[in-house]
């Protein structure tokens, strides 16, 4: 799903939020801080003047509820997951890249030969998958925002901030 929003200039991110005009930059990354255990999704973004860090939440959100509301397109899915083997085969190319991603499924998946099936795992999600996760755990209840301001300027707050806490 991150690579979905953010991975490039074709990401949804870019193109709907930061091409837009709305923000600076907006990125998310999966899996932080780790991925053996339960972990985090994080978005981040800067917002561009003359727009707030309120209308940049609002735009990540209308990002996030297409995801839980409508298929990725089949040409956006498989240009992602064309860009995801990409880098994961990129990641292989040098001795240190092999050794950290064999180490990693050792840790993650509990058996380096993991590695071996990475690809038709892969293969097997659908948009559908993605719709069904994202309604899972992109939900107002399971959320924390916070807002970097600088020193003595207020925040301007979004509609739901009670629910942000």
């Amino acid at each position: 799903m991150s690579a979905i929003l953010s991975d490039g200039r074709t990401s949804r991110f870019y193109k709907n939020i930061v091409e837009e005009g709305i923000a600076v930059s907006a990125n998310s990354v999966n899996g932080y801080p780790g991925g053996r255990y339960d972990n985090l999704f994080v978005v981040n973004a800067t917002p561009r003047s003359p727009h707030t860090t309120a209308d940049v939440e609002e735009a990540i959100y209308a990002e996030l509820e297409r995801l839980k509301t409508e298929p990725v397109a089949e040409k956006e899915f498989k240009r992602i997951l064309k860009q995801v083997e990409a880098g994961f085969i990129r990641g292989l190319s040098s001795n240190a890249g092999m050794a950290r991603q064999l180490t990693f499924y050792e840790g993650i998946a509990g058996d380096w030969r993991y590695i071996l099936d990475w690809r038709e795992t892969m293969y097997r999600i659908t948009p559908e998958d993605i719709m069904k996760v994202a309604n899972t755990y992109f939900t107002k209840s399971n959320r924390t925002v916070a807002t970097l301001v600088k020193k003595g300027v207020v925040a301007p707050t979004g509609n739901d901030a009670e629910g942000n806490e």
